[in-house]
């Protein structure tokens, strides 16, 4: 088998995972998207602003290209792709875990728990040069001397 290829005969949702782990744009357009906007949630998950749900549509439209990449590689319609996994899932198949932390990624809830948590990982590395209130500014001391 060439690389890049699947074996036709493993389960779709086999395949998905193996393309998106060999394929390293997907993950780095997801980090990427994720490091330049969890700033934006250093309020806290529990707290939400209407631009949470505009980055939110973001990312699901970012998880929805990179689906769509693979439904490409593999020669099929979304139709024939969400209808194959349909079957999967009547015939009793296990889609795994690997899956489900996939499809978990478009749930908002999940969404912003993941935002807060990669806004609290990048201050502790010292990353995140952008973490702030919007209303920051207002608390610098304004005598401090033009440099």
């Amino acid at each position: 088998m060439a690389p890049g290829e699947s074996d036709l005969s493993e389960p779709l949702s086999n395949r998905f995972i193996k393309y998106l782990n060999n394929c390293p744009h997907v993950s780095k357009s997801l980090n990427v998207f994720m490091e330049e906007n969890c700033h934006r949630f250093a309020v806290g998950p529990e707290e939400h602003k209407l631009e949470h749900m505009d980055l939110y549509k973001q990312y699901v439209e970012l998880v929805e290209k990179r689906m769509g990449e693979f439904i490409s590689h593999c020669n099929m319609t979304e139709e024939q792709f969400a209808d194959e996994i349909k079957v999967s899932i009547a015939n009793g198949e296990e889609l795994g875990q690997d899956w489900d932390i996939w499809m978990k990624r478009t749930d908002y809830a999940s969404f912003t728990q993941t935002m807060h948590d990669k806004h609290r990982a990048m201050k502790t590395l010292g990353g995140d040069e952008q973490v702030c209130f919007d209303d920051d500014d207002e608390d610098e001391d304004e005598t401090a001397a033009p440099v």
